[in-house]
Parts: C-alpha cells; structure tokens; sequence
C-alpha cells in the first residue's frame, strides 16, 4: 500500500469521527436544549398555577375576612340579647318584690286604718 493511500484512509477517518463527533455534540445540545425547552414550559405552567391560587386564597381571605366580621357583630348582637334578657328577669324580680312589699304595706295600712276607727269608736263610748 501506498503511503497517500494510507493518508486516504486516515483522512477518512478522521473526517468519520469529526462527523460522527459533531452529530453527537449536535444531538446533545439537542437534547439539552429540549430539556431546557420543557423545563421553562413548567415553570411557565407552574407560574400560572401558582397565580391562580394566589388569587382563589385572596379572594377566600376576603371572604373568611367579611365572615369574620359578620361573627363579631352577630356575637355582639347574641351578647346583647343576654343582657337584655338578664335586666328583664332583674326587673320582673325587682317588681315582685315592689308587689310583695306593696301588698304588705296594704295589709299594714287597712291593720292600722282598722285599728284607728277601733279606737275612734271607743272614744265616742266612753265620752257617752
């Protein structure tokens, strides 16, 4: 064989493994790229999501927020209708005993009005 022949055969295959190197690098880089490629597609898709539930957990707070509220004023209100409800049975207590002592007092005055003309009729004997 001849020397150029050798050459040949050499440049040929050094031309194989740079083409055969160069397909590799290029599939590679490809296949990054790709991977590249999908993982910003999932932090988009993520992005979005993650948006998403940022505004459905707002739009809830207000409402818990606004419930809340309602809670307060409704617990005020069931406080208030307590209070009510003990002054009226204090007041319905407190008229008992104003009746109790009243109707006393009505047996003490007619015992005393009762003695009085007793003692009135007595007197107008004894002057006679």
């Amino acid at each position: 064989m001849n020397p150029t022949t050798y050459l040949l055969a050499f440049a040929a295959l050094v031309a194989v493994a740079t083409a055969v190197g160069t397909a590799w690098a290029v599939a590679r880089t490809s296949k990054r790229t790709k991977t590249t490629e999908m993982y910003e597609a999932e932090n988009e898709i993520l992005g979005k999501i993650n948006h998403r539930l940022e505004t459905e957990v707002n739009r809830l707070q207000a409402r818990v927020d606004t419930q809340e509220v309602a809670l307060a004023a409704l617990r005020e209100t069931i406080t208030q209708k307590a209070e009510v409800s003990r002054l009226l049975e204090e007041f319905r207590r407190e008229e008992q005993e104003r009746r109790t002592e009243h109707q006393t007092l009505l047996v003490l005055l007619k015992d005393i009005l009762g003695q009085l003309k007793n003692a009135r009729g007595r007197a107008g004997e004894i002057g006679k």
